[in-house]
């Protein structure tokens, strides 16, 4: 009987046919997607925190922004809605500052 020689894979060079840059290209469709949703997620609760954190809206504003923000696929509109909702939580929380003539202010806590 004769010996036979032991036959060793070559390593594979990465496919880069037009079967490869399909599959390149979903996948960067796929981290695409996977960003948008990461920041969508991120922009509705902020929006949310903000709104829940302190009592200065009341509990139907807080439904209806929840349902509002929940339902929104838009980055650029919950930008807007953010700026929006930040600067009615800063008008609204130095409308509860007292001011000192030393000029110091005070924080009037109030349950909504």
């Amino acid at each position: 009987m004769e010996a036979t020689a032991m036959l060793i894979a070559s390593p594979t060079t990465k496919y880069t046919g037009p079967l490869g840059r399909k599959f390149k290209k979903e996948a960067e469709v796929k981290l695409a997607q996977n960003r948008h949703l990461l920041t969508l997620s991120a922009m509705r609760s902020n929006i949310m925190s903000m709104m829940c954190e302190a009592d200065l809206f009341a509990a139907d504003e807080q439904l209806r922004a929840n349902d509002r923000v929940f339902q929104c696929e838009s980055i650029p509109q919950l930008h807007r809605w953010y700026c929006n909702v930040y600067r009615v939580f800063t008008e609204r929380r130095n409308a509860l500052r007292l001011p000192f003539v030393d000029g110091s202010t005070f924080l009037m806590a109030v349950a909504s």
